[in-house]
C-alpha cells in the first residue's frame, strides 16, 4: 500500500520584501491597530470596525485576525520596515463569496506615499501565487480610492465587478482580479 505524503502547509508569514518584513499581528499590537483602524481614510475606504479602545483592538485580534489564520493558514500580518518601524498591515483573506484569496493592505498615515503599499501588495501576490498556489487573486476597493485602484491596476489587476457587495447591506465596491500568469514573477 502506498501512502500519499501529507500536503505541506504554506509558511505562516509572507516572505520579506526589499524594505518590509511581515509577522503575525498580536494583542500587543492593539494600540497600533487602534490608530490605523481609526484613521479617517481607513473609515472612508475600508470601514469602521467599531474599535474605540485598546481593549477593543485586542479583542479584534483575538476574535477576528487570529482565528482567520487558524482556519485558513493565512490572513493579515503586521508590515514593518526591515529596521522594525511598523508601517501598517497587509495580507490575504478568505472571503465566503470568493473562490480565491483577497489581498488587503492599509498603511499608517505617515507611511503613505513611500511605495510601501505597492511593495506590500507585491509581497502578498508572491505569497498567494507561490505559497498558496492560488490560480487567481482578488482585491476589493472603494471606487473613490484612486490610490489603491491605481496601485492594483499597476500590478495587473482588472476590475471584474464595478458594484460588488460582500454582504447585501454593504456599499458597492470594485472587485479586482489578477489571474496567475503562466510565467509569473513578482513585479519590482
Amino acid at each position: 500500500m502506498t501512502t500519499t505524503p501529507p500536503r505541506a502547509r504554506p509558511p505562516l508569514v509572507a516572505a520579506p520584501s526589499a524594505r518590509l518584513v511581515f509577522r503575525m499581528i498580536l494583542p500587543a499590537d492593539a494600540a497600533l491597530l487602534l490608530t490605523l483602524m481609526n484613521d479617517p481614510d481607513y473609515h472612508r475606504y475600508i470601514g469602521d470596525r467599531g474599535l474605540k479602545t485598546v481593549e477593543d483592538a485586542r479583542r479584534y485580534v483575538r476574535e477576528h485576525i487570529a482565528p482567520h489564520h487558524s482556519r485558513h493558514g493565512y490572513g493579515l500580518w503586521l508590515a514593518s520596515t526591515v529596521e522594525g518601524k511598523p508601517v501598517g498591515i497587509a495580507g490575504l483573506l478568505k472571503r465566503d463569496r470568493l473562490d480565491a484569496p483577497d489581498i488587503g493592505y492599509a498603511l499608517l498615515a505617515e507611511a503613505r506615499g513611500k511605495g510601501y503599499g505597492k511593495e506590500a501588495a507585491t509581497a502578498m501576490l508572491a505569497h498567494g501565487f507561490t505559497a498558496l498556489a492560488a490560480q487567481n487573486l482578488y482585491a476589493i476597493t472603494n471606487p473613490e480610492n484612486a490610490v489603491s485602484n491605481g496601485l492594483l491596476a499597476s500590478l495587473g489587476f482588472s476590475v471584474i465587478d464595478g458594484a460588488f457587495q460582500m454582504t447585501p447591506d454593504a456599499k458597492p465596491g470594485y472587485l479586482h482580479q489578477l489571474k496567475r500568469p503562466a510565467t509569473w514573477a513578482p513585479a519590482s
